[in-house]
């Protein structure tokens, strides 16, 4: 820990003390961040569109699908999905996605560890929470210094503890990790400071929340002093008739906050070939001259002072309209409703959105019908919005029948498939503190660095890249098999895994093995059931059934021997077997101990053998 970051917790925790006027041992649960997320305003308009699902196709699986692509499989309860998928798709969709930093239905505050109370909830607040040095801090004492906001890879690790701990949103994590690590990408790697990062992230997700149209939230992000420190137009000034700075930023601004790559100016030929580049390009940088970054000592307050007496003076043309201003904030606010209404920036951003977020196939260029309804239908949602507001079009294409769709399919990335596998595995805040399931870890061994996007300013790893790379394959296999203790582990000191808590029970209320493989299919598959064949079935009644194995289940003489479907559907000796297992009970609430730890280790090998299945590598529509 270096000696800045030391000496910057030791105030931190002495001005809390003080101020909160408590002995070490509670500062946890009275802690209070110098700067509270801002609270809230609800949007209750109706999501519902004429490309809504019907009733019939909104159930329980189509709630769960929702849940993976946009809250990392969210902490709802079973019976909270249940009531979800009754109700009707706008109703439900309003309670289930939102930018509040709290959302109890979708995540309820975890009862074996303090709550976090909502205005601590920000990502910088998270940072000074999680590091205070308090007995009643559930996160162990050796791993704290590694929350303190100088500590190298402080913004990830707090991000992922977040984006796993009940009682704080999943699915602002969710779209925040988006916004800052694809649509607009910033990188510590290019000298954004962890203070800048986390600052950028707050703002940007405080006014989503606020339910800011799109192009402010847009605009306010562009004029962070994070994005003038990677892109250094800090130094962009006008002096003496000259302009001295670069066009990166320039570019950047329609290109990926904007979706404006250009091709408005194809219908000209001459001078006028390459106005985008020749023009457009230019002004923006010149737009974004005298914007010097304010460092103060205390960097949550660090901010941008928008200067005159280097700013270029007089009317720019962007984007073939005049844009005017004083400084680059004002020129800023005038030309963000400008690209946002923009002809490309209309038919470019929400498909980029989507395809980044939930449809790896959604290419504009297909010539595939199918890609190509969806395609329109995901435009038709955003240009049909007067006002762009980013929860909105997220609500409405989760209940669209382009979300709803078997041409759909969403290739997890390592955050995303270790972010489900570790949500939909842990049952309390004390397995994400104590970093049993270890997604961290196993993210980096697949060569993801939070915060660090592999492609720089254009994002991190993506689908594809994830399903086409063999060591992302190989990771999670052998995270089964040749690692399978970081899945299967039940017992930790005082500590005890308890399926029980959670695991569906038949209808005679007993944990029998047909309903819980059923339960755990769907719980981490969201498919249906439509990929769990009587070859997946096999595997998990044995291990259900009895803790081994298909091939020693059936004959311990001959372990090693491979069943093929075949073999299942047609050897009558070995399908009665294993049709007959299905009502095994699994002694999930035995009064004794050591039954209890054998049907728990039971169900955590199913659950092995399930995300070791391509069919927990990504989700197809439905």
């Amino acid at each position: 820990m270096s000696t800045r970051a030391l000496i910057g917790r030791i105030l931190v925790v002495n001005a809390l003390l003080v101020s909160a006027g408590c002995e070490e041992t509670t500062a946890f649960t009275r802690y209070e961040c110098s700067q509270p997320a801002a609270s809230a305003i609800r949007n209750d308009t109706d999501p519902t569109t004429a490309y809504t699902v019907s009733d019939e196709q909104w159930d329980e699986t189509a709630v769960r699908q929702v849940l993976h692509v946009f809250a990392f499989g969210g902490f709802a309860t079973d019976h909270q999905i249940d009531l979800w998928a009754e109700m009707h798709p706008g109703d439900a969709i309003r309670e289930m996605l939102t930018f509040d930093t709290t959302n109890e239905r979708l995540s309820p505050p975890a009862s074996d560890t303090p709550q976090i109370h909502p205005k601590n909830a920000s990502l910088r607040c998270l940072t000074g929470l999680l590091s205070v040095d308090s007995t009643d801090n559930p996160v162990p004492r050796a791993d704290r210094d590694a929350y303190v906001i100088d500590e190298y890879d402080a913004v990830g690790r707090t991000w992922i503890l977040a984006a796993r701990t009940r009682g704080l949103n999943p699915v602002r994590q969710r779209v925040g990790f988006w916004e800052t690590n694809y649509h607009l990408a910033l990188s510590t790697n290019a000298g954004v400071t962890n203070r800048q990062l986390l600052n950028f992230y707050d703002h940007v997700m405080t006014n989503l929340a606020r339910n800011e149209p799109y192009e402010s939230v847009l605009t306010a992000a562009a004029l962070e002093p994070a994005v003038a420190q990677q892109y250094n137009h800090r130094n962009n000034a006008y002096r003496d008739g000259k302009f001295f700075g670069n066009e990166d930023f320039g570019r950047e601004y329609h290109q990926l906050y904007f979706g404006i790559f250009g091709a408005y100016d194809d219908a000209y030929t001459g001078a006028m070939a390459d106005l985008h580049e020749l023009v457009t390009i230019p002004a923006t940088a010149r737009a974004l001259t005298d914007m010097v970054v304010d460092q103060t000592s205390d960097a949550s307050r660090e901010h941008i002072t928008f200067g005159t007496a280097e700013h270029w003076q007089g009317t720019l043309s962007i984007l073939e309209q005049p844009n005017n201003g004083n400084t680059a904030e004002e020129r800023l606010d005038a030309l963000g409703p400008v690209a946002i209404a923009h002809p490309e920036s209309i038919a470019n951003l929400p498909v980029s959105m989507i395809r980044q977020l939930a449809d790896d196939l959604l290419d504009p260029d297909s010539a595939d019908p199918g890609v190509a309804a969806r395609v329109a239908t995901v435009r038709a949602i955003w240009a049909d919005m007067p006002t762009k507001n980013l929860l909105e079009f997220f609500r409405k294409y989760a209940i669209s029948t382009a979300f709803h769709n078997p041409g759909r399919a969403k290739l997890w990335t390592s955050v995303e498939r270790n972010l489900l596998l570790n949500n939909l595995t842990s049952l309390g805040n004390r397995e994400a503190y104590r970093d049993f399931y270890r997604p961290r870890d196993y993210i980096s061994g697949e060569d993801v660095n939070l915060f660090r996007p592999s492609h720089d300013v254009f994002g991190g790893q993506t689908g594809l890249e994830a399903a086409t790379t063999a060591n992302v394959f190989a990771s999670a296999y052998n995270r089964s098999v040749g690692q399978s203790y970081s899945i299967t582990n039940v017992d930790e000191g005082s500590w005890r895994k308890d399926w029980s808590t959670a695991v569906r029970r038949a209808p005679d209320g007993a944990f029998r093995v047909i309903e819980t493989a059923e339960w755990l299919w769907e719980r981490y598959n969201a498919d249906g059931l439509a990929n769990m064949g009587n070859l997946e079935r096999a595997h998990l009644y044995a291990l259900l059934a009895s803790g081994r194995d298909l091939g020693y289940w059936i004959d311990s003489t001959a372990a090693d021997t491979v069943y093929t479907l075949d073999q299942i559907n047609n050897t009558l000796a070995i399908h009665n077997q294993i049709v007959g297992a299905e009502q095994a009970i699994i002694l999930l609430d035995s009064s004794d101990r050591d039954e209890r730890q054998e049907a728990n280790y039971r169900v955590s090998l199913a659950v092995n053998f399930i995300v070791a299945t391509p069919y927990f590598m990504a989700q197809q529509g439905r």
